[in-house]
């Protein structure tokens, strides 16, 4: 398979798991701008203790990464390792909300 190949295969797989949890995406996007307006940054770790909080899972795991897909998330260049079981202290994104409505 070729790299073009494998990269399409991703996306589209990502575009399955954001269509298939499309609502809890847009709960936990939601509760992600707050945290970040209030906070400054968010990542996928305080998602994760807000979805523990509430009894808010998405279906795939793999959803917590469609909360910062799109241009209306900068990426801050900083890490955070993961808390929570099943997240093996692994380094995620820290994620700042930057408004991109009415921009040209």
């Amino acid at each position: 398979m070729s790299f073009q190949t494998e990269l399409y295969a991703k996306e589209l797989g990502q575009l399955r798991v954001e269509r298939t949890n499309e609502e809890w995406i847009l709960l936990a996007r939601r509760e992600a701008i707050r945290i970040s307006a209030s906070e400054g940054s968010v990542s996928a770790v305080e998602v994760h203790q807000w979805a523990e909080r509430t009894g808010t899972h998405p279906e795939s795991e793999l959803a917590y990464s469609g909360v910062f897909r799109g241009p209306e998330w900068q990426d801050t260049g900083k890490m955070v390792r993961c808390r929570h079981d099943g997240g093996h202290a692994r380094k995620v994104c820290v994620w700042r909300y930057v408004n991109t409505k009415g921009r040209g």
